[in-house]
C-alpha cells in the first residue's frame, strides 16, 4: 500500500520459480510470474493492471568472510508522483560484503534503474535512469548494539522530463539494535 488519501494502490504477484544449490558458497533464486495491482487514482479512476514480473538473485562466497551479489527485479511499483499511478521498473544490481573481523564489516553496492512512467492523460511517457552507489561500515559492540557509518551517492536522469532529474548524496551515522 502507498499513496496519499485518494492515491492508492495494492499488488498481488503469483510467483513460479527456484532455489539453486550449485555448491555451499554459489547460489541461485529465480522467480517468474504475474502481477496484479489495483490502483486508485483521484485523476483517471479506479484500473487494474495484469502484467509481468521477475526476479533473480546469485550470490557467490568468495572468501571465508567475502560474498559478491547480483540482483535483478522486474515489475510495477507504485510512482512516487503526484497523481500517477504506477510506473514500470528494471533494477539489477551488485554487492560485496566482507567481515574483516568479527566486529568490522563493511559493505559496497552499486544500483542501476530503469523506470517508465506511461499515465494516459495524467503525464507524458517518459524514462527515468537512476544510478546508485553506496559504501557503509559496521562495528559490532556486542550481540545487540552495533554502529554503521555510510555514504550514499543517487543520480536521477529522465532526459524526456527535466524536472524530475536530480542528484542526492547522503552521509549516515547509526546504531542498530538486535533483539
Amino acid at each position: 500500500y502507498t499513496g496519499g488519501a485518494d492515491l492508492n494502490s495494492f499488488g498481488n504477484f503469483a510467483l513460479l520459480g527456484f532455489d539453486q544449490v550449485f555448491n555451499p558458497r554459489f547460489k541461485w533464486t529465480a522467480r517468474l510470474g504475474v502481477e496484479q495491482r489495483f490502483n486508485q487514482n483521484p485523476v483517471d479512476g479506479n484500473s487494474i493492471y495484469f502484467g509481468p514480473y521477475g526476479e533473480s538473485n546469485l550470490s557467490y562466497q568468495f572468501g571465508p568472510a567475502s560474498t559478491l551479489s547480483w540482483n535483478a527485479r522486474y515489475g510495477t511499483e507504485p510512482s512516487g508522483l503526484t497523481n500517477v499511478t504506477q510506473r514500470q521498473t528494471f533494477r539489477t544490481g551488485i554487492a560485496v560484503a566482507h567481515a574483516f573481523t568479527p566486529r568490522i564489516s563493511a559493505n559496497l553496492g552499486f544500483n542501476f534503474e530503469v523506470d517508465y512512467f506511461d499515465q494516459s492523460g495524467v503525464v507524458d511517457p517518459f524514462y527515468e535512469t537512476i544510478f546508485d552507489v553506496a559504501l557503509g561500515v559496521n562495528y559490532k559492540i556486542n550481540r545487540t548494539v552495533s554502529l554503521s557509518v555510510g555514504y550514499q551517492y543517487v543520480n536521477v536522469m529522465a532526459p524526456e522530463n527535466i524536472s524530475f532529474e536530480y542528484t542526492r548524496n547522503v552521509a549516515f551515522v547509526g546504531a542498530n539494535l538486535s533483539f
